[in-house]
């Protein structure tokens, strides 16, 4: 990766060896996790990423996991967010002030 800058053949050689570790007894886990975080947290997200991301999540913190899927998909996230609002203001809290009544 330090001489391409090829995120992308770089995430299927790390997805390569995290199968290579379930199939067999080397250790592999967490291999080159710094990679893993500068290819997902800085640089420009892109079809590959929206496709391994998913392989990486034990290499993020919760808050981490979060920004990384707001990167990701910005337009589902927004989709999200407003859906819960929608439900809270229009059936959430209608529903709990009938259930007071």
């Amino acid at each position: 990766y330090n001489e391409t800058n090829d995120s992308d053949s770089a995430l299927r050689l790390l997805v390569a060896l995290q199968v290579r570790e379930e199939l067999g007894l080397a250790d592999f886990s967490f291999m080159l996790a710094d990679l893993v975080h500068y290819i997902f947290m800085k640089t420009k997200s892109n079809a590959t990423l929206r496709r391994f991301y998913i392989f990486f999540e034990e290499y993020f913190d919760k808050k981490e996991w979060r920004v990384l899927l707001i990167k990701l998909f910005p337009a589902k996230t927004y989709i999200a967010e407003k859906l819960k609002t929608l439900f809270t203001q229009f059936i959430k809290e209608p529903l709990a002030g009938l259930v007071g009544s």
